[in-house]
């Protein structure tokens, strides 16, 4: 259910004003593949508020002010080890600019915050986005003698947005082997991927 209430005017120029909520729906009952190819939500509420204000014939030039937020969600991604359990965000909007903020997941005993924001969704988005670590499994996202299903989603993600980011990880492991304060900064853009520099220590 999407609850609306406001005005619409048919006289010159033609206009509306609506304020739009969305209340608390259950993620698993979207349809597989409907947020992205492979992954099927089994837990998780998504909820949104916002204002909308624009011309009667042109939807798309809308501007949109308010929030919407994920609680608790819980899905699978093919060829991850693990599935993504306690994806947490919130997102405020206004004009073209989406922020993100306290966003948090975890994937089996590993934790991973997001913070960032996204500027010109309406034509090629920009996106700046800040990853920190406490404690991560590289195995994970990056299986051995396989494709990571996490570069292959953020190539996906690039081929029309332009990415840039920093990765922090505190506590790192891959197949045992400790590793320490690892630093990367990660850009993409029309599908392709750079993470330069990365910098960390064994040990």
């Amino acid at each position: 259910k999407v609850f609306t209430k406001g005005t619409l005017s048919l006289e010159q120029p033609r206009g509306f004003n609506l304020a739009v909520r969305i209340p608390p729906v259950a993620l698993r009952a979207l349809s597989k593949g409907m947020l992205a190819a492979k992954t099927s939500f089994d837990a998780g509420i998504f909820q949104a508020q916002f204002m909308a204000t624009g011309p009667l014939d042109n939807w798309w030039a809308a501007k949109l002010k308010g929030k919407a937020e994920i609680r608790q969600a819980g899905f699978k991604i093919e060829g991850l080890a693990a599935p993504v359990e306690d994806l947490t965000a919130t997102f405020s909007f206004e004009g073209d600019r989406i922020e993100v903020e306290g966003g948090a997941l975890k994937i089996a005993d590993s934790r991973i915050n997001a913070t960032g924001e996204v500027r010109g969704w309406r034509g090629v988005p920009r996106i700046q986005a800040v990853f920190d670590s406490p404690g991560l499994d590289l195995a994970l996202l990056i299986p051995e003698g396989a494709r990571s299903p996490v570069r292959a989603a953020m190539e996906a993600l690039t081929r029309g947005a332009k990415l840039s980011a920093t990765v922090s990880i505190r506590n790192g492991r891959y197949h045992g082997v400790p590793f320490d304060e690892i630093q990367a900064k990660v850009s993409g853009e029309g599908g392709a991927l750079v993470m330069d520099p990365v910098t960390g220590r064994m040990g």
